[in-house]
């Protein structure tokens, strides 16, 4: 994965393990009650085994987390996080319609996101988005994905 991806609306800078001057801002976001309640500890993002993971921005401004995991062969799941200072403004729908379409065109059939079915936040984040809603496979989970 590149160390930056350029967006027609973000920028993507990727966190690598020395923090590139993040861990603050993850601190932060970590501490915000739905951060925890859907993604649990962000600081996993640091570990050696951790996938991609990106702090999206607006310019000069973070508005928000990405983490991009090879799910299965030619598939690739996101995960993200966006600072409630950012939210209710398009910006997540954007983002995982741009990073979608980004990775379609470039490294993968299939594009997913697992959402619970609390969070609906997200599941018109993924219906914004042009992801289609699969059968239940995890009782957990609704599974949203899109395809080339």
């Amino acid at each position: 994965m590149e160390r930056e991806i350029i967006l027609p609306s973000f920028r993507l800078e990727r966190i690598h393990l020395e923090g590139n001057g993040h861990i603050q801002w993850i601190t932060t976001l970590n501490q915000e009650e739905e951060c925890q309640k859907y993604l649990g500890n962000l600081f996993r993002v640091f570990e050696k085994d951790a996938p991609p993971s990106y702090i999206f921005k607006i310019g000069t401004t973070k508005i928000g987390f990405l983490q991009i995991e090879t799910s299965q062969f030619q598939e690739r799941e996101l995960t993200y996080a966006l600072h409630p200072r950012h939210q209710h403004r398009g910006y997540a729908s954007r983002l995982v319609e741009e990073v979608s379409d980004f990775l379609l065109e470039r490294e993968c059939e299939t594009v997913s996101l697992k959402i619970e079915p609390s969070n609906l936040k997200s599941i018109c984040v993924a219906l914004n988005a042009g992801f289609e809603l699969q059968p239940r496979r995890d009782y957990r989970y609704y599974e949203f994905i899109k395809k080339k």
